[in-house]
């Protein structure tokens, strides 16, 4: 009997000292970048209309990374309805990027950098910090989990990157008001079905890697936030 007693306070010492060393990794920090040379992952890069539309093509063409490709968005057309279509057109394996047009890549390494954590099969959707000229403050994004994404305030910071077959699971439904998509607050329409849909398999960056004009607020814009978060939950996917 004291032999089992001394086995288990050993097990649990033994426990507790390797929890020390190695603390559970929150959501947040699950996906960790791989150093060693990798397939290049197909990305593309979709480029929004805005006032930093050309900064933004620049930032991607001089990128040190080959495996990529650019689709262009009409400034004339309805943005959401060719984002929505863009998307349809690619591979489900693609990674899709999203420039907003106000902003564009921080470095010439951001896709590749990217790459480094898309090396893990189990990441589907990565988010993260940007800087704000002139100030070039920091965002205020950060970690959210699919349980409270619709019911804090705004959280998701671009670039937000995700596997194409991720977006074709979310019902054209979502990104609509009276059947019709929504006129403002894109960004949060999409990216709150997808962060639901990724559950545990998305990761926030807290490295800089874009820079971003801040949004024009409106009342609007305001509206349809308020209506976004009155949309159902998306369970989490089963796969990509």
């Amino acid at each position: 009997m004291k032999n089992l007693v001394l086995l288990l306070l050993i097990a649990l010492i033994g426990w507790g000292f390797y929890n020390q060393r190695n603390p559970p990794q929150p959501l947040a920090t699950r996906f960790r970048p791989v150093d060693h040379p990798i397939e290049e992952r197909p990305f593309v890069c979709i480029l929004c209309p805005g006032p930093e539309s050309r900064h933004a093509l620049e930032s991607v063409t001089s990128q040190v990374y080959h495996n990529c490709r650019t689709i262009p968005l009409d400034e004339n057309s309805e943005l959401l309805a060719q984002l929505t279509t863009a998307i349809q057109t690619c591979a489900d394996r693609e990674i899709i990027l999203i420039l907003n047009g106000r902003g564009w890549l921080a470095h010439e390494w951001v896709l590749a950098r990217l790459n480094q954590f898309y090396a893990d099969p189990d990441l589907w959707l990565t988010y993260g910090q940007n800087l704000t000229p002139p100030s070039y403050t920091k965002s205020s994004s950060r970690p959210v989990t699919s349980e409270n994404v619709r019911s804090i305030p705004r959280f998701i910071g671009p670039p937000i990157t995700f596997y194409a077959s991720l977006f074709k699971q979310i019902d054209r439904s979502s990104l609509c008001y009276e059947e019709q998509f929504v006129p403002a607050a894109h960004e949060f329409a999409y990216s709150i079905p997808l962060i639901e849909l990724a559950h545990d398999h998305s990761q926030f960056l807290s490295e800089i890697l874009y820079i971003s004009l801040p949004e024009e607020e409106s009342e609007l814009t305001a509206y349809c936030e308020r209506y976004i978060r009155t949309l159902p939950a998306y369970p989490p996917a089963e796969a990509l």
